[in-house]
């Protein structure tokens, strides 16, 4: 390690007492003697602060150090090295000597790095002597910033270095002048009213200090810049012409402060600065954050350390914030409070947005060498609009913009190699909206152009699904498409519908199956079983619990969810079990499209569409409408199933919470001929399983008439169907499956009835009606090679 003058006695000393110990390593118990017994006159006065006797602690230390020396050959001083923990030391003390100004460290920055980092057995022979290690610490920090810096270097010639001068506002903030003046600033399109009502608050001459409040997003940041560069301007105002607006950052004031008084002194010290220098105008982004900043050990915090200095006028401050934490945490201190004059800013308009991005164009280009068509400035404002609620204009624009870019540039080069370096790709509706699809997680089709050609077509896509129930498929799709379009309320979800009726007749089904049109997956469909939520209590687990109860810090499931994922089908099974506490909470969310935890989380429904379930007065209907045998229905079956459903809801339910339905819709019983079009698709599924298998099904007529024999049920619907495939063919499938190698090439395997069960042979054996057992097997001699 290279010598200073300031730190050589301290080294001259630890080799003598290494050499003592038998040590041919300087160790940290070592250094602490050496410090003992070192001429400084910092050091000297550290120990007396605290009341140390640094002859008894040397003893002490002594005899600690000796205990841990080994027993090896005694060696000569020049002989010993610095072990690699002291060598840290030695280095940090170099490092907080350069940051004080100081080209040489000197004992006391040293005896300060110990202090900081002591072993606990040293640490316990400080307070044998009254003291410790930290107000040891403590003191010394204190010695060596009051002194000078001849007095705390121990070689008189030792200068200090440029960053001693330098500005606490050098150190701690950042120019947006001097940004502006090397056009490392953006431009700034639009909100001349705000612009224009920040220059007028500036020229006061009391409480000269706006604050920006506005949502994340809207431009607040961007607004300061706009006025960092007009003072540039000849035609400035003399309030801002040739001012120097810099950014204050509260996080790096704090960074470092250790020790109570530090964060006020460079605080202070800053204020200092800006208010002798009338041309200096701070900003301060997220000025909520003084309130709290530095106050530990019953310091005063920043808010309180900057009241006077706003008051007095003669600082010029601009904040920037959100209106949350503007009522939060400025109003709740209305000494703080009326300090500031509040500016609100608005998020701006599409049409203001798109000029934005036309002024941000450019710039953007140059960056990815790529060029926007005007269609993907128009995407970026349209889309992000109707698919980005929850975020602002003109920020997530913005980043629409960026991210297709960059998506777009980044494929280009993987798969085109350095060829593509030098081509401008043309980045248009298509890029956007497939940026915006892998964001929110929905196809790319459906924020596509030929949305409009699937809306045209949902009701038969709907119908392929759920068979019998063409009166409500219809309605429902005429509901969507009028919401999709754009011509039902904007302020409501895009549909809230109640599916009533008997159990299996398509209910859940038609809720999956908007979701796989709509939204392309089903697993967009959030469910919730109301059966868990008969209790008043429940309600908390939709919104969260309230502050101070248990389960406040938990998640609120039905906020959460939809946050996540605001293009869903919301199903709310079984809605006649909820408790009516838990049915008013939905109220708000049928009327305004949005519902707040008890956190202030805001999740908007204004992209979903709700769907509830309900068997109210389906079993009286069924007892009505039973024909011959229970299989056909009466001529009159559906009209009494519905008056008798109907009549149940308006009984069960509030007349507010039926009055923000979207519609009623009450699904019909199921009878022969639907259901052998369920068979059909059931199969029609069954088939797409076999598939990896190499097996492809071939049905006989009568195999149908058993099914639908075994599992045709009015009063049950389609399940006992899908009850009756399962255990007449799909076991038997799955056991011939496992019996058989795997098949190489495709094969066609006939499905025959025989009585009450079904026969599985496969189409290519020639095979008797002997050669068939009873379960559907077969032979040893008839299985494929």
């Amino acid at each position: 390690m290279r010598s200073t003058s300031g730190l050589s006695d301290v080294m001259r000393l630890s080799s003598e007492e290494a050499t003592r110990f038998c040590r041919r390593h300087v160790m940290p118990e070592v250094l602490w003697c050496a410090l003992c017994r070192v001429a400084d006159s910092i050091v000297e006065s550290t120990f007396a602060d605290q009341s140390v006797r640094r002859p008894a602690l040397l003893e002490e230390l002594r005899s600690y150090a000796a205990s841990k020396a080994a027993l090896l050959k005694p060696v000569v001083g020049s002989d010993v090295k610095i072990a690699s923990e002291c060598f840290y030391h030695f280095k940090q003390a170099r490092r907080r000597a350069e940051a004080s100004g100081r080209q040489h460290p000197a004992p006391g920055d040293l005896l300060l790095q110990l202090a900081e980092h002591v072993d606990p057995e040293i640490d316990g022979l400080l307070r044998q002597m009254g003291s410790s290690a930290q107000r040891l610490a403590q003191s010394c920090y204190q010695r060596l910033k009051t002194a000078t810096p001849e007095r705390v270097v121990a070689h008189p010639g030792a200068a200090t270095t440029p960053a001693a001068q330098k500005s606490l506002l050098d150190t701690f903030a950042i120019d947006y002048t001097e940004l502006a003046r090397r056009n490392q600033i953006g431009p700034v399109i639009g909100r001349r009213k705000e612009i224009l009502t920040v220059l007028q608050v500036l020229a006061r001459k009391q409480k000269n200090n706006p604050v920006l409040v506005g949502d994340p997003g809207v431009g607040k940041t961007a607004i300061v810049e706009a006025v960092a560069i007009h003072s540039l301007q000849p035609t400035a105002p003399p309030t801002i012409r040739k001012k120097r607006l810099v950014e204050l950052s509260i996080p790096q004031l704090l960074a470092g402060t250790r020790y109570r008084g530090d964060f006020e002194e460079r605080l202070n010290g800053v204020l200092r600065e800006a208010e002798q220098n009338p041309d200096v105008i701070l900003f301060i982004d997220e000025i909520h954050t003084v309130i709290g900043a530095g106050a530990t050990g019953g310091a005063m915090d920043a808010a309180d350390i900057m009241k006077p200095a706003l008051a007095r006028g003669r600082l010029r401050l601009i904040g920037a914030t959100t209106p949350e934490e503007y009522r939060k945490y400025i109003e709740s201190d209305p000494a703080l409070e009326r300090r500031f004059h509040p500016i609100h800013v608005e998020e701006p308009t599409p049409e203001q947005t798109f000029e934005i991005l036309q002024g941000l164009r450019e710039s953007y280009e140059a960056h990815h060498n790529v060029i926007f068509l005007p269609e993907a400035l128009e995407a970026a404002v349209q889309l992000t609009v109707q698919y980005i609620p929850d975020r602002r204009l003109p920020d997530k624009a913005r980043d629409a913009l960026d991210q297709a870019a960059a998506q777009a540039r980044i494929c280009t080069l993987s798969f085109n190699g350095e060829d593509a370096v030098e081509s401008r790709i043309e980045i248009g509706r298509q890029h956007i909206a497939a940026t915006i699809a892998a964001w929110k997680g929905i196809p790319v089709e459906q924020i596509s152009e030929s949305e409009r050609e699937r809306l045209k077509s949902l009701a038969e896509r709907l119908r392929q699904r759920v068979r019998g129930q063409d009166h409500v498929v219809q309605a429902v799709a005429q509901a969507v498409q009028m919401a999709r379009l754009g011509l039902s309320n904007p302020d409501r979800p895009n549909g809230v519908f109640l599916f009533a009726g008997p159990t299996g007749v398509g209910k859940t089904e038609l809720a999956r199956a908007l979701a796989e049109q709509l939204f392309g997956d089903e697993g967009t469909l959030v469910r919730f079983d109301m059966s868990e939520y008969m209790e008043p209590h429940s309600v908390s687990r939709l919104v969260g619990a309230p502050p101070g109860y248990v389960g406040h810090d938990e998640g609120a499931l039905l906020v959460d969810a939809v946050r996540e994922q605001p293009f869903c089908i919301v199903l709310l099974d079984e809605i006649e079990k909820a408790h009516p506490n838990v049915m008013n909470v939905f109220l708000q969310v049928f009327d305004d499209g949005r519902l707040t935890d008890t956190k202030g989380r805001v999740a908007d429904f204004r992209n979903a569409i709700i769907i509830m379930t309900s068997n109210l007065g389906a079993e009286e209907g069924a007892d009505q409408d039973r024909g011959v045998f229970g299989l056909q229905p009466r001529p009159d079956a559906a009209d009494q199933l519905s008056d008798s459903v109907e009549a149940a809801i308006r009984e069960h339910f509030a007349p507010e919470f039926l009055g923000r339905l979207t519609g009623i819709h009450v699904f019909h019983a199921l009878d022969k001929t639907t259901c052998r079009e369920i068979v059909d698709k059931f199969i029609a599924k069954l088939q797409q399983q076999l598939e990896p298998h190499k097996v492809r099904l071939d049905l006989a007529d009568d195999v149908y008439d058993l099914l639908l024999e075994t599992g045709f049920s009015r009063q049950y619907g389609a399940r006992p169907l899908q009850q009756a495939i399962d255990r007449l063919l799909r076991t038997e499938i799955a056991r011939l499956l496992l019996d058989e190698p795997p098949l190489l090439e495709e094969r066609i395997l006939s499905v025959l009835r025989a009585e009450n069960r079904l026969r599985l042979v496969w189409a290519d054996a020639a095979l008797s009606e002997s050669d068939l057992t009873d379960t559907g097997k077969l032979t040893e001699s008839e299985r494929p090679e």
